[in-house]
């Protein structure tokens, strides 16, 4: 953090301040007055870092952390598509690459980063799986707009040829060798990625988005306490805010005065230690009037004040 300060100085001058004067003159009174006194980063000390990995090393950890962000933009499409709330955790995803990535590298990037993914994509698991088929059937269309001009009057038989095939041979076979060849009665049609459209057909219960290399499944089936732990979420995101619009400093501690419907006050029962932790939560008390922020999780009526309290 004390690096990035004097690394956006120029562009974020204030902030930069504010974080040189908060995580080092406050550890340090005789370090350098202001952020804009202090020299700037060298780069070479960076480079050295990384040369101490190894270069290979340094290779394959860039090379996690791009699957990682792979892995998570996939997901996050997954939830995105079936609104699902990142803030609700789910209980798994599973993992199937194509054949031709398969390997021992490829999970050995995701256990470097497994944590990271865990934490980003909200789930309690990463599991693997070989077979697509085992998630999602796949049916294949023809792209009017791209056949309709090519093949005209013989565009209908190549609808019913589609229609008629096993999807998944057609995919597959479209993305191993990048064209799918029609054996209509007007003669042979080849067709190539372009003139498809392939659509994921999901199972029951599942969140899915992929690419030619890789489908993310996610798992959508909630139990009782994913249900509470995401609601516990919402609450501390909702405390959150409050924080910031009462204009409290980021180490105040906090009274919440509150009152709840019953279902969100079991989760808050249940996850008060963490809420507490996540929100600097000193103590908890029912609300007995005055003013008070409204609002709902999961149509579930909360109602809170904040205040400030001094530290233990």
């Amino acid at each position: 953090m004390t690096t990035l300060a004097r690394l956006v100085a120029p562009f974020t001058p204030f902030v930069a301040e504010k974080v040189h004067e908060i995580l080092v003159r406050g550890q340090d009174p005789s370090a350098a007055e202001s952020v804009h006194l202090e020299r700037w980063p060298d780069v070479r000390s960076w480079i050295d870092q990384l040369d101490g990995l190894g270069r290979n090393e340094t290779l394959r950890l860039v090379q996690a952390v791009s699957l990682a962000k792979r892995i998570v933009g996939l997901a996050r499409a997954a939830r995105s598509n079936h609104n699902l709330k990142t803030r609700q955790p789910l209980p798994s995803m599973v993992l199937v690459f194509s054949r031709e990535i398969q390997g021992v590298d490829v999970r050995d990037h995701v256990e470097r980063v497994r944590d990271m993914i865990l934490d980003e994509v909200n789930v309690k698991e990463i599991r693997w799986a070989e077979r697509r088929g085992d998630f999602v059937t796949h049916e294949v269309r023809p792209n009017f707009r791209v056949l309709g001009k090519r093949l005209g009057a013989r565009m209908k038989a190549v609808q019913a040829a589609l229609a008629a095939a096993d999807g998944d041979a057609l995919a597959g076979t479209l993305e191993t060798t990048g064209r799918v060849r029609l054996d209509l009665d007007s003669g042979a049609v080849e067709l190539g990625p372009d003139d498809l459209e392939v659509r994921l057909i999901e199972k029951e219960g599942l969140a899915t988005a992929g690419d030619r290399e890789l489908l993310v499944v996610l798992d959508t089936h909630l139990t009782p306490e994913l249900i509470a732990e995401g609601r516990a979420r919402e609450v501390v995101n909702r405390i959150q805010g409050a924080r910031k619009d009462a204009g409290l400093d980021y180490a105040d501690r906090i009274r919440i005065r509150y009152a709840a419907a019953p279902e969100l006050e079991a989760a808050i029962a249940a996850w008060r230690d963490w809420i507490a932790g996540e929100t600097l939560a000193a103590a908890w008390a029912p609300l007995d009037g005055g003013a008070a922020a409204e609002t709902e999780i999961d149509g579930l009526a909360l109602t809170f004040a904040l205040e400030r309290v001094d530290a233990a």
